[in-house]
C-alpha cells in the first residue's frame, strides 16, 4: 500500500513537471508574458492576473506532449536536412520560449549576423516579411531604421529617399541593423545602412499583383462596385497610350479608375518615376541596378522557398522565419476570383513594365533554386510548411474584421484588412502576439522600446 502511494505520488509529481515545465519547453513556444514597459494599461492588467494564475493538469496533457514531440522532431527533421546548424555539431536552440522576452534571455549573445535593407513593396507579400525582420529585431535587440516623423510608418513616400527621414542615433558610432519601412529607393538609402547590408525585395506576379491591389484599395467599390474584372474590360482600352499614368486613367475613362498604387506601385518604389515609366531605357536600367545591388530579389508566389534558402544563407533557425499573412483584405472586398483571357490579355499590355522586371528576377531566382538543390529544398519547404501549419493553428483563434479586433497590438491600421484573435491559451505568448502584430503597432513597440533602451532620439510628440 505504501508502495503504490509512493508510485502515485512519484506519478502526479512527474505529471505536474511536464505540465509545467516540459510541456513549454517542447511546445512551440511557452506562455510568455511581453514586457509591461511596452504595453498599454489593458495588457499590463491582464499579465499581472496571468502570472498568478495555477496551473491545473488537465485531461488533455497527454495530447499536448505527444503533439509538442512531434513538433520537436518536424523541426530537428527539417534543420538536419537543410545543413543548418547553430554551431559546430548543434542543431539551431528550439528552447529560447521559456523566459517572459526572449531580447532578455540568452538568445541575445547569438551573433546578430548582418544587417539587412528590405525595400518594401506594395501588395506583394511584403508586411509578411517586414513582420519577420521586425521580430528578428525584437528579439535580439537590435537597432531599427524608422521614421523621424511621429505617427509615421513610412520614409516621406511621396518622393525619393532622403537620409534625414530616419530617427538618429543617440550614439555618433551607431548603426542601423535592420530597414524595412515603406520608402522610394534611392541611393542615400546606402548613406544609412552599413555597408555590407544585405539587400532584399520582393516582387509578384503582374495580374495577381493588379487584382490585388484593386481590391486592397478598394477602387471598384467606391463608385460603381465594379471587380476588378469589370473595370479591365470597360475601363481600359484595348490599346493602352503611351504615358498613361494612374491619374490619367482615372479622369479620363472610368470614375472606378485605377487609384495610384494599382498601377506601376511596384515600380515607383523601385525608384521609377511617373514620367520615365514609358522609357523603356531607363526601365532596363532600374532593372540592371536592382540586379547588381539586390542580394536576393524574392517572389511572393515562392514566398516559403525564399524563406528556406534566406534563413540558411542568415544562418537562422526556422523559428525565424515562421509567419502568418499580414494585411489581407476582408472577404468583403474580395470582388474577384477570376480573369477572363481578354482581361488577361489587356492586363499584359496594361502592365508590360511589371512584366519585364518579374519575368527578370523569376528568371534570376529559378537559378538561385538549381544552385540550392530543387530536391533539397522540396523537401525543407514541404517541412517548413507543415510547422507553419501548426504554428498559425496553435496560436490563432481565427480572422476577424478590424473592428472586431480588440487587442491594440493585434489591431490592423485600416478598415478593410483582417486582423487575428489569439487562441485564449495564447493571449500572452510573446511569439504569438509577435506573430499576429499588426504592422502599426509592432511598429510603435519597437520605436518605444528603442527610446527605453536609448539608442534612438525620442520622437517629438505631437
Amino acid at each position: 500500500m505504501r508502495f503504490k502511494m509512493r508510485l502515485f505520488v512519484a506519478i502526479f509529481t512527474i505529471c505536474f513537471l511536464f505540465n509545467f515545465h516540459t510541456w513549454n519547453y517542447l511546445s512551440y513556444f511557452s506562455t510568455t508574458v511581453e514586457s509591461g514597459d511596452y504595453q498599454d494599461k489593458h495588457d499590463k492588467m491582464e499579465n499581472t492576473a496571468f502570472n498568478k494564475t495555477h496551473v491545473v493538469i488537465d485531461k488533455l496533457l497527454f495530447f499536448k506532449l505527444v503533439r509538442s514531440y512531434e513538433t520537436g522532431k518536424l523541426m530537428k527533421r527539417m534543420t538536419k536536412q537543410s545543413g543548418m546548424a547553430s554551431g559546430k555539431g548543434q542543431e539551431p536552440r528550439l528552447d529560447g520560449f521559456d523566459t517572459n522576452d526572449p531580447s532578455k534571455n540568452g538568445r541575445t549573445m547569438l551573433k546578430k549576423g548582418r544587417p539587412i535593407f528590405f525595400l518594401k513593396t506594395h501588395k506583394t507579400g511584403s508586411s509578411t516579411i517586414q513582420n519577420i525582420l521586425m521580430r528578428y529585431a525584437d528579439r535580439h535587440n537590435l537597432t531599427l531604421a524608422l521614421p523621424s516623423k511621429p505617427s509615421s510608418y513610412h520614409f516621406k513616400y511621396w518622393h525619393p529617399f532622403q537620409n534625414d527621414s530616419v530617427i538618429p542615433l543617440v550614439s555618433p558610432n551607431g548603426t542601423y541593423d535592420i530597414m524595412c519601412h515603406h520608402l522610394v529607393y534611392s541611393e542615400e538609402v546606402k548613406y544609412i545602412m552599413p555597408k555590407d547590408a544585405y539587400f532584399l525585395t520582393i516582387l509578384r506576379e503582374p495580374k495577381s499583383l493588379f487584382v490585388s491591389s484593386y481590391n486592397f484599395f478598394g477602387i471598384g467599390g467606391h463608385n460603381c462596385n465594379r471587380t476588378a474584372n469589370e473595370f479591365v474590360e470597360r475601363s481600359i482600352p484595348d490599346e493602352v497610350p503611351q504615358k498613361s499614368s494612374f491619374r490619367t486613367l482615372k479622369s479620363n475613362y472610368s470614375k472606378c479608375g485605377p487609384g495610384q498604387w494599382v498601377r506601376h506601385g511596384v515600380l515607383y518604389d523601385a525608384g521609377l518615376s511617373y514620367d520615365e515609366i514609358d522609357n523603356r531605357t531607363r526601365l532596363n536600367d532600374i532593372i540592371q541596378n536592382f540586379d547588381k545591388e539586390f542580394d536576393f530579389v524574392m517572389l511572393l508566389e515562392y514566398i516559403d522557398e525564399c524563406l528556406v534558402m534566406l534563413k540558411n544563407q542568415f544562418g537562422w533557425t526556422v523559428e525565424d522565419i515562421l509567419y502568418i499573412k499580414q494585411n489581407e483584405a476582408s472577404s468583403s472586398n474580395k470582388t474577384l476570383q477570376y480573369l477572363s483571357q481578354q482581361s488577361k490579355k489587356k492586363l499584359d499590355e496594361y502592365m508590360y513594365q511589371e512584366h519585364v522586371m518579374y519575368d527578370y528576377f523569376n528568371a534570376s531566382f529559378w537559378r538561385r533554386v538549381d544552385e540550392y538543390g530543387r530536391q533539397r529544398l522540396a523537401k525543407e519547404v514541404d517541412l517548413f510548411r507543415q510547422l507553419n501549419s501548426e504554428i498559425g493553428k496553435s496560436c490563432i483563434s481565427h480572422r476577424t474584421d478590424r473592428d472586431n479586433v480588440t487587442d491594440s497590438l493585434l489591431k490592423p491600421c485600416c478598415k478593410g484588412l483582417k486582423g487575428y484573435v489569439l487562441n485564449p491559451a495564447k493571449r500572452h505568448d510573446w511569439m504569438c502576439r509577435r506573430l499576429a502584430a499588426a504592422e502599426w503597432a509592432y511598429t510603435d513597440l519597437l520605436r518605444n522600446k528603442m527610446e527605453l533602451r536609448k539608442v534612438i532620439r525620442p520622437k517629438l510628440r505631437n
